[in-house]
């Protein structure tokens, strides 16, 4: 499947997933299945990898800073919103986009006082995803 047949996407928003194109999306999720789903989702467009602790995440981020981050609020080890605050601390990392996503939307407020710069409410739709994503990335 290419994003040009993905249902239900506007003419803007499939135009608007070329920004997606070559960057790399660092996925943060400790559901294993739903990692996987996100990051074939992604790798349509170009390099998305996944991990699966808020610990693994900083050390991705660390080794090979990520154009986005598609961040789980809700980790076993170390959670979501610590994991922006950490990268937000770090002058290599502190413009880097992040979309936080969680179960809970009462968790919202505290994900973007962290330094989350969107927030996605699970579960959601692939379209409402990618237009988050894409709204994040500069033109």
């Amino acid at each position: 499947m290419s994003y040009k047949s993905l249902p239900s996407m506007p003419a803007d928003s499939v135009t608007s997933l070329s920004k997606l194109k070559g960057k790399h999306i660092l996925v943060v999720e400790d559901n294993e299945l739903m990692g996987r789903i996100l990051v074939d989702l992604l790798k349509q467009w170009d390099h998305a990898t996944h991990v699966r602790s808020g610990q693994e995440a900083l050390r991705a981020i660390k080794e090979n800073p990520p154009d986005i981050i598609l961040l789980d609020i809700s980790l076993r080890d170390t959670s979501g919103v610590e994991v922006a605050r950490v990268v937000r601390r770090d002058n290599k990392t502190k413009f880097t986009p992040i979309l936080a996503m969680s179960g809970s939307p009462g968790e919202k407020r505290q994900c973007l006082e962290a330094g989350c710069n969107d927030f996605i409410l699970k579960p959601f739709e692939i379209s409402q995803l990618l237009d988050q994503l894409t709204a994040l990335l500069p033109s």
